[in-house]
């Protein structure tokens, strides 16, 4: 029993000790309580400071929205961009097929639709051709536009289709005629020395074509009827005019060839469409493909770095279509 009763006192410091523990953990849980209660009412005070803070921060005329968010720039060089990618550029291309029409007259009988036919047979076809005659000499006139009439004496020599050859000098003397009218008047906003040189250089060019065509004219009206007539200085093609307006017009060598490229895709399918072979919905779906922007870049790549006396017909076939077009007994292009 004396065990037992002095087992008893000792249960009841247990117990005051854990009462005491218990009330501290109250305590601490009350003031950590009234501690978050006491912040709860200060947030929405917090909250209102800082909205006032911040709308008296925009009110105040040391606010600039500038400083932190510039005004996006527009370069003349983009604008001019746009101006040469357009379709409406009046270069007189919707009056050419580029073959088109020939290749349909001379391929009638095939169990491919029109849009498959297009696109699978014509279409890279005359990608490839286009690239691998014309190119070089964009590329070359964009890099040295001092060379523009050698390097259109020397496209003019090398192009042996009558019907290719009119196409180009039509479309070539266009774009001269729509940089010296409308472009040039507003090349000093271009930047770069090189650039300026380019413009000069086509100034000079139309000079010299329409010094050569008075010379004609003038032989023609008093002269002797001889045969003796030379032929024009310059013939103004569209690639290397092309190049150099392109130059001057602050594009630089991607973007050029590209940008020409692309404008033949798209007289290519405005033709088609012309033509019947599928709708305006049909040739945005081809234009918009991975096929044409892949083998843009695919012809791109390969005359890079290919000279403008290495340029030629890669796609023979091309040139029958093309020549044969005049003796079509019904065409809507004159190419």
């Amino acid at each position: 029993m004396a065990a037992t009763n002095d087992h008893i006192p000792i249960q009841n410091g247990d117990h005051s000790e854990n009462d005491v523990d218990l009330q501290t953990k109250i305590s601490d849980f009350e003031a950590q309580l009234s501690q978050l209660r006491s912040q709860q009412h200060q947030k929405p005070q917090s909250a209102s400071q800082f909205h006032d803070n911040s709308v008296s921060h925009l009110d105040s005329p040391t606010h600039s929205h500038n400083a932190t968010h510039p005004s996006p720039t527009f370069p003349p060089s983009t604008h001019l961009l746009l101006l040469l990618s357009d379709s409406a550029l009046p270069l007189g291309s919707f009056a050419f097929s580029s073959g088109l029409e020939s290749f349909l007259a001379h391929t009638t009988r095939t169990p491919q639709p029109p849009p498959q036919l297009f696109t699978t047979t014509f279409l890279p076809l005359s990608i490839s051709s286009y690239a691998s005659t014309t190119l070089p000499f964009v590329l070359a006139a964009h890099a040295s536009p001092h060379l523009l009439p050698d390097l259109d004496d020397a496209l003019d020599a090398a192009t042996i289709c009558t019907v290719a050859r009119r196409a180009s000098v039509a479309q070539g003397r266009a774009l001269l005629g729509i940089w010296e009218r409308s472009f040039a008047p507003g090349r000093h906003d271009i930047a770069g020395a090189g650039d300026e040189k380019a413009g000069e250089e086509l100034l000079q060019f139309s000079r010299l074509l329409r010094s050569s065509s008075s010379s004609r004219a003038s032989s023609t009206d008093g002269g002797d009827g001889g045969g003796g007539e030379l032929p024009p200085a310059v013939a103004a093609h569209i690639p290397p005019l092309f190049g150099a307006v392109c130059r001057a017009a602050g594009l630089d060598r991607q973007a050029t060839a590209t940008v020409y490229m692309l404008n033949h895709v798209k007289a290519l399918v405005s033709a088609a469409v012309r033509r019947g072979m599928f709708g305006p919905y049909q040739a945005q779906k081809i234009l918009a493909s991975t096929q044409v922007r892949q083998t843009v870049e695919a012809v791109v790549a390969r005359e890079w770095n290919t000279h403008w006396w290495e340029a030629g017909q890669g796609v023979p076939v091309m040139d029958l279509w093309v020549g044969r077009h005049e003796m079509l007994y019904s065409r809507i292009f004159n190419s």
